[in-house]
């Protein structure tokens, strides 16, 4: 889960349009942001959702991370 929620900081860092705006963030309910990825043929689905209180969770409800983005470097907390 981690690489899709460091590709979407990186888009939202270099967004030109509503910048502010929290990774992730939506007023309403919505499906799930999913990404896939393709190795050695092997196509992975990520699926998660962001929480009320900034932190992400997968589709399954069982991996939870945090973000904290200080000078372009992003971390992960494994929420537990």
């Amino acid at each position: 889960m981690a690489t899709p929620l460091w590709l979407q900081h990186k888009n939202r860092s270099n967004a030109v349009v509503l910048g502010p705006i929290p990774s992730g963030w939506h007023n309403a309910r919505l499906p799930y942001q999913q990404n896939s990825f393709e190795l050695d043929e092997t196509e992975l689905t990520v699926r998660y959702k962001r929480q009320r209180d900034g932190s992400f969770i997968d589709e399954k409800n069982q991996v939870a991370l945090s973000i904290m983005s200080q000078m372009n470097l992003l971390i992960l907390n494994l929420i537990s």
